[in-house]
């Protein structure tokens, strides 16, 4: 009886930290445009509306931010913006929910209709430069031009939020 009191202590102490870290959580955004990825590793990703996620390591962000993208003629353009989670100590993991509004009424997806939002819902460490991004290729539809907004949530709070304005040149 004892470990079990014990245990539900446990569990209610860290339900309750872990409530709290998320109540006083806050982002700062660092940069947002065009970035540039260091190691992209892809998986397939039912939720993804292409059906595959990118992950990217050694992100940089643009050196002037700007909110307009121009599609790259050639090649792949990706953009987004960095962010690091602060409020709590370092170190904390929390959950936080990427979503991203597609323009009009969606980008291509997966299944061949299109898709109006992607949302992912993942942990991120308080303290380390994180990103959001969107990687696409200079074939892409007529559908990706517009404007697209990044948004990072944790539970119920909107952490930031950005848009941006997607053209061919």
């Amino acid at each position: 009886m004892k470990r079990t009191l014990l245990a539900a202590a446990l569990a209610l102490s860290i339900f309750g930290v872990n409530a709290a870290a998320q109540e006083s959580l806050r982002a700062e955004m660092i940069w947002f445009g065009n970035y540039t990825a260091g190691e992209v590793k892809s998986f397939d990703d039912p939720n993804s509306p292409t059906g595959k996620k990118h992950f990217s390591t050694g992100t940089k962000g643009p050196a002037v931010n700007s909110d307009r993208i121009a599609i790259a003629p050639s090649g792949v353009t990706s953009f987004g913006f960095g962010y690091r989670l602060t409020g709590v100590p370092n170190g904390t993991n929390v959950r936080t929910i990427h979503i991203i509004r597609f323009p009009g009424k969606g980008v291509p997806g997966r299944d061949g209709g299109l898709q109006e939002t992607s949302t992912i819902a993942d942990s991120d460490t308080v303290g380390p430069d994180l990103h959001i991004g969107w990687r696409m290729n200079s074939d892409s539809s007529k559908e990706y031009e517009g404007v697209w907004t990044f948004q990072v949530w944790s539970e119920q709070k909107l952490l930031l939020e950005r848009r941006f304005t997607v053209y061919r040149p």
